[in-house]
């Protein structure tokens, strides 16, 4: 009688395993995102670039 009970309990584990496993099966090349952080306020840009020092140089031709 508990040998029975055993078996009928690992039978149905192991169907719960496969359906769960069914379920998580992935087509190749899909993407799923489990999480997306959320986005921080956008500070206004300013209109004056910074683009650094000019240097003014001079060609040298040889």
């Amino acid at each position: 009688m508990l040998f029975k009970s055993y078996i009928i309990t690992q039978v149905h584990r192991q169907q719960s395993e496969q359906a769960y496993r069914q379920k998580e099966t992935k087509r190749e090349g899909s993407i799923d995102v489990d999480y997306v952080p959320p986005q921080a306020k956008s500070k206004p840009r300013s209109t004056k670039v910074d683009d650094g020092d000019y240097v003014p140089f001079e060609e040298i031709k040889e």
